[in-house]
């Protein structure tokens, strides 16, 4: 964690994801409430859209971090 290799994630109730971040891209995730299922994706929109935001409020972005909450299809069905 300390040398920036790996990433924890948060994930609500006492769930901890953990993925490598050396050389991987800014990502994304969704994340199921029900079953915890967790699904990462990228988007270049939300990724411009951040890098805009913090370059017209002078702003030195680090990190991008988005993670959406919801009920995955599988868990709809049940």
């Amino acid at each position: 964690l300390e040398c920036n290799l790996i990433k924890k994630h948060n994930f609500g109730q006492n769930v901890s994801f953990f993925e490598k971040t050396y050389g991987i891209k800014a990502h994304h995730h969704i994340i199921c409430t029900q079953c915890k299922a967790v699904e990462e994706f990228e988007d270049p929109q939300i990724n411009d859209a951040c890098n805009n935001i913090s370059s017209s409020k002078n702003f030195k972005l680090e990190d991008i971090s988005l993670n959406l909450f919801g009920i995955c299809h599988l868990c709809m069905k049940t």
